[in-house]
């Protein structure tokens, strides 16, 4: 249910979730406290996303999809 708002209320709602991904891209580099909550949210949204094939056409997602392909080379590997 929660993804059908992703859908219908289109590009806002894939905007506020490339932003979602950054962060969590970003704090998975930087800190260590809680990557253990961060990677699994990140990866979840990131799977959600690619579900639906109006989200996984959308241009942002081709971006989304560079964002966790870029934290995947940044986060060192004891973290992961």
């Amino acid at each position: 249910m929660r993804l059908n708002i992703l859908v219908t209320h289109g590009c806002s709602a894939i905007k506020m979730n490339f932003q979602t991904i950054k962060c969590f891209a970003k704090a998975a580099a930087f800190g260590n406290k809680f990557v253990y909550q961060t990677i699994p949210r990140m990866l979840t949204l990131w799977l959600d996303l690619g579900e639906y094939k109006k989200t996984a056409e959308h241009a942002l997602f081709n971006k989304i999809n560079d964002a966790v392909a870029n934290s995947i080379d940044s986060v060192p590997v004891y973290k992961v």
